[in-house]
């Protein structure tokens, strides 16, 4: 149990990093902080509120996209399934319950590792091919960005071409750091380890599902019918066990 002193001098030593870009490297001071705020969050019982500080973060730490092709209602790339945590995916029903929700229950069910074939456009774009939970949507999309505006139209379109590289390595770098702490934070908020699962067959289950996210704050599974995605790579699961480590004891 830490004492007064020492929650304050942590609560200090936060304050700094929190006010900065997340920093990756040797000094996890950085990443710690940044998921203690996310675990209080969670615990706090709101999970758009953890996943938006999270995606926040991940913006202003990004490196620069001077020439980026991605711009509003440019949508090519939102036919692809995208995996998300449970917490991105009651992050995204809550905003969808402050305005006029899709008619997911008529969405075709979609799978983990479908065949380009299968990809369809998402539900939660607006007429104007504009995202319509921008704001709270999940570190996939956050993460995913294009500087080839024809790759994007030939890939996505169909094209038999190998998918391009189209997000740059240390975005890359950035996206799973902050999804090594998002899982961290689940495990710390006392919901275990997270698998993926896709997104918008979770949000259409949370929808459908009475007072689910309060529910799944008090430990029950909303999202159990919803197929899960294929577990994290060991040496992943092993990095957010030592987060997960070096975290509970300051909590």
């Amino acid at each position: 149990m830490l004492s007064l002193t020492d929650r304050q001098a942590i609560a200090r030593r936060d304050a700094e990093y929190l006010a900065l870009p997340l920093q990756l490297g040797r000094d996890p001071a950085s990443v710690t902080a940044h998921l203690r705020e996310m675990v209080r969050r969670l615990k706090a019982g709101s999970c758009r509120q953890a996943v938006t500080w999270l995606t926040d973060l991940f913006d202003r730490s990004a490196p620069p996209t001077e020439g980026m092709a991605c711009a509003r209602g440019c949508a090519f790339c939102c036919v692809q399934t995208v995996v998300v945590t449970p917490a991105e995916a009651f992050a995204v029903a809550a905003q969808l319950r402050e305005q006029t929700a899709p008619a997911l229950r008529d969405y075709p069910v979609r799978r983990l590792g479908e065949p380009r074939s299968d990809w369809r456009p998402c539900p939660f774009l607006a007429a104007d091919k504009a995202c319509a939970v921008y704001d709270s949507r999940p570190l996939a999309c956050h993460g995913f960005i294009s500087f080839d505006l024809a790759a994007c139209i030939g890939f996505f379109g169909g094209s038999d071409a190998a998918a391009p590289d189209f997000t740059p390595p240390e975005r890359q770098r950035l996206l799973l750091a902050c999804r090594k702490m998002l899982c961290a934070a689940h495990i710390l908020a006392g919901h275990g380890e997270p698998q993926g699962h896709e997104l918008t067959g979770a949000v259409a289950a949370i929808l459908a599902t009475p007072d689910a996210e309060a529910r799944w704050h008090r430990g029950e599974n909303v999202l159990k019918a919803v197929p899960m995605g294929p577990s994290l790579p060991p040496a992943v699961q092993q990095e957010i066990r030592q987060m997960v480590a070096l975290v509970a004891p300051t909590l």
